[in-house]
């Protein structure tokens, strides 16, 4: 295979990102001085300790990174740094870097801890950012690599940027787009109620709302049939009930509430109310190219709407009768 041409990775990893930042911690005072200070939320690094890939703690959890430093008043401070590109979150994982972080404290090993989290702008979502105490964005490390002088800056900052690229277009990267998806749409709606994530797997993602009123049968889905620019998407609405007669008594209801709340459910979604999801709208990706992030957008843009309409609507509805 020629090489002339070829992208310099062929396939991004975070580890690779996790590589160039301790590279350049080790290497580049200039881009330790710009770093550590957003990092770790100090005025300035006054002595670098070191840092490291890959750190397992007591609790069998992996640190990304992990870097010491000294700061001007003298107290030696660990920032924990978790890394992010398209990877779902794992249950409990921020909850224990912050136990992690406050063991290593309380024994003694160090003065403070910070939790970092390092991530495409667009895959921090408010409820993910709330979970640390420091974020940094590729974009900013990127644009940071592209003014200072160091030898790795001009790969790094390509490196960064096919990572930026893979977070906004992974149409090929099942598992990945179902969380881009799951976590946009989420923070889109997070207002109407707590929702609680059913099925995040890697070609379907299954949430429903965890609000008083709101029938905890009803679900909102996100299945991907086909991936590729040639492949689909769907949009559905689910009912989880083991009475088959009931199920359709219900679909029948709903179908015809959502008709009369919109000609837009008449026109672009497809009522089946004898199947467990009787509400579905098809998004095909060759009709994407005009959107900048592909199916990322378009089905967490079509899902938000469609949470948006018929959340109210299941919420106030007496299911009891038809």
């Amino acid at each position: 295979m020629s090489v002339r041409g070829e992208r310099l990775v062929q396939g991004i990893r975070e580890c690779h990102i996790d590589l160039l930042v301790v590279q350049l911690l080790e290497t580049s005072p200039e881009f330790r001085d710009w770093f550590l200070p957003i990092a770790a939320d100090e005025d300035r690094c006054d002595v670098y300790f070191g840092s490291a890939c890959n750190v397992f703690g007591s609790d069998g959890r992996e640190s990304d990174i992990e870097v010491g430093f000294q700061t001007p008043d003298g107290d030696e401070h660990l920032v924990l740094i978790e890394n992010k590109i398209t990877a779902s979150e794992q249950p409990d994982q921020f909850s224990d870097y912050h136990k992690r972080g406050e063991q290593r404290v309380h024994r003694g090993d160090w003065d403070e801890a910070t939790i970092c989290l390092i991530a495409p702008e667009r895959r921090v979502t408010t409820q993910l950012q709330a979970k640390v105490d420091t974020v940094v964005f590729y974009e900013e490390l990127r644009d940071q690599l592209q003014r200072i002088d160091h030898d790795a800056a001009t790969f790094g900052a390509t490196l960064l940027t096919y990572a930026t690229e893979k977070s906004h277009s992974p149409i090929d990267d099942y598992s990945a787009t179902v969380s881009n998806i799951l976590w946009t749409t989420l923070d889109e709606i997070g207002h109407l109620a707590d929702f609680e994530v059913i099925q995040n797997s890697k070609k379907q993602l299954k949430f429903t709302s965890n609000h008083p009123d709101h029938p905890n049968f009803l679900i909102y889905s996100v299945y991907i049939d086909e991936g590729g620019e040639r492949g689909l998407t769907r949009i559905r609405l689910q009912l989880k009930m083991d009475d088959e007669n009931e199920r359709r008594r219900i679909a029948e209801a709903l179908i015809t509430d959502l008709h009369d709340h919109s000609p837009i459910f008449k026109e672009d979604y497809q009522p089946t109310p004898d199947k467990q999801n009787f509400f579905v709208k098809t998004v095909y990706h060759e009709d994407l190219r005009s959107f900048p992030d592909g199916v990322v957008t378009a089905a967490s843009e079509e899902m938000t709407s469609l949470v948006q309409a018929t959340h109210p609507i299941f919420c106030q509805r007496d299911f009891s009768t038809s």
